[in-house]
């Protein structure tokens, strides 16, 4: 069965282009096509969307919070940005947005039916330009970390970020859960975090370049 897939792009051209190139695929059906998210967010739909192709520059410019609104009414639906931005200028903010993949313009189509089907599998797509700033991102954060954790405080660190409980964690370290909470409330403080579910979530930020 082919999937379904919207286009919103400001550029008619660009818009009936990628129709015509995903159309002719035995894989994809572009069932929505349009020039703002405003005009697909009011829009009512007769057809399920299993991918929205996203353009960054709308109506109102390159304003990422239209993501966040796309992502609000659409939570389980997967959004490709497909831009003329160059990963290093908008790449890594846009995932913050949990997007599943970053593809400029200037990429050829078949990279692009490539990263849809990716998507379609439920994996995502991030060219070889924006792992590199992911990788390097990653890298610097680890080493603000681990410049601010002892090393036992960061082997808790990871361990809550895997989502191990106190007690879970005590016996995997052969500690009490005295121990274990006095280790995490080091651990908010130093991160400049305040809860459990902030620890998960920033450990969880780190890994986002291995994903």
């Amino acid at each position: 069965m082919k999937k379904n897939i919207c286009i919103i792009d400001d550029h008619e051209i660009v818009r009936k282009g990628i129709c015509n190139i995903l159309n002719s695929t035995d894989h994809f059906k572009v069932v929505y096509e349009f020039s703002s998210n405003s005009s697909l967010l009011n829009q009512p739909l007769n057809h399920n969307i299993d991918i929205i192709i996203q353009d960054l520059d709308l109506e109102n410019g390159c304003d990422l919070s239209q993501l966040e609104l796309l992502k609000h009414k659409f939570p389980e639906t997967p959004v490709l940005v497909y831009t003329m931005h160059q990963e290093s200028m908008y790449g890594l903010a846009c995932l913050k947005y949990n997007i599943s993949g970053y593809l400029t313009k200037d990429k050829p189509a078949s990279e692009l039916i490539k990263a849809i089907k990716l998507i379609c599998t439920g994996k995502r797509y991030f060219t070889e330009e924006l792992t590199t700033l992911l990788s390097q991102q990653y890298l610097n954060q680890e080493k603000a970390i681990t410049s601010k954790l002892s090393q036992r405080e960061y082997e808790v660190f990871q361990l809550i970020g895997e989502g191990n409980t106190l007690v879970e964690i005590a016996k995997k370290l052969f500690i009490n859960t005295k121990t274990v909470s006095t280790y995490r409330r080091r651990i908010l403080t130093k991160l400049d975090l305040t809860s459990t579910n902030q620890i998960i979530h920033y450990y969880l930020s780190q890994k986002i370049a291995t994903a």
